[in-house]
């Protein structure tokens, strides 16, 4: 079950083609950085991604990628979370996509995105005037 919540998520983001989800899955190494992340309450995130190197396999690692080709996935355990279950994965956690340029994404996520819901608290205060 946690597999294929993980799984539906790559797909619907990644796009695989054909079999590479399968293959994915498929792969021990991939495999076994899932199951870390599941069950592994010190494993706190999980990079999925288009290494610039492979043709077109997806890889999953418990560390960030040197280098992205296209877009990746990160998923990350919430503060509280430890061992995760079907129960516990949709509330315990988060994740997003991210763009080949991860410092470049962060920066717009963080002006367009979190920055207004910030400042919606405090109407004293405006996104830009956060900024400066």
């Amino acid at each position: 079950e946690r597999l294929r919540w993980l799984e539906a998520r790559i797909s619907s983001s990644l796009r695989p083609k054909g079999g590479d989800l399968r293959n994915l899955l498929a792969d021990a190494r991939n495999r076994a950085a899932l199951l870390s992340f599941c069950n592994n309450s010190e494993a706190r995130c999980l990079y999925v991604y288009l290494p610039s190197d492979a043709e077109g396999s997806i890889q999953i690692s418990s560390r960030a990628p040197q280098t992205v080709t296209d877009k990746s996935i990160i998923f990350l355990k919430c503060y509280h979370a430890a061992k995760l279950n079907r129960e516990n994965i949709s509330s315990d956690v988060a994740y997003s996509e991210c763009s080949k340029l991860p410092l470049e994404h962060l920066k717009l996520v963080t002006k367009e995105v979190y920055l207004p819901l910030l400042c919606a608290h405090n109407s004293a205060v405006s996104a830009d005037q956060l900024l400066d």
